[in-house]
């Protein structure tokens, strides 16, 4: 698997630089947008509304673990904090779909930056943010009914 599609997403809502390095925020927000890019934009083409996938996404529509990788080299985590940082992806993405796919409202986006938005700078370690992206995870699933 690679970072790809994400890495492309990334840089084209401008969280990301075009040497991949991180544009504004902090390292948290960066992944928090970007898996919550690269999820609506797979569900957006599901739907048939945009053709967002690149080739290969279906085999890896979200890289959590090199994204996590990423972020955790870049937080300095642990392995044990890594594989933390992937499962709290994970419910960012799960969140992030079940909100998309129920509300249908379009509003997924500016949920999620909302949510990130109360977290100011970010954590600079990899158990705040672990938190902070369950936090977000957590303010985007409360939205639905």
């Amino acid at each position: 698997m690679n970072t790809g599609n994400i890495t492309s997403i990334g840089r084209a809502f401008g969280v990301l630089g075009a040497d991949n390095s991180q544009a504004a925020g902090n390292s948290g927000t960066v992944a928090a947008r970007a898996v919550a890019f690269a999820v609506t934009s797979r569900i957006g083409a599901e739907f048939g509304m945009g053709s967002n996938l690149q080739p290969g996404a279906a085999d890896s529509p979200y890289p959590l673990a090199e994204l996590a990788d990423q972020l955790g080299g870049a937080l300095g985590a642990t392995p044990l904090e890594t594989v933390e940082l992937e499962q709290a992806l994970g419910e960012l993405a799960a969140a992030v779909a079940s909100d998309m796919a129920a509300l249908a409202d379009g509003r997924t986006l500016d949920r999620l930056d909302t949510a990130l938005a109360a977290h100011g700078e970010g954590p600079a370690d990899a158990a705040g943010t672990v938190r902070m992206i369950r936090e977000v995870a957590a303010a985007v699933a409360s939205a639905r009914p």
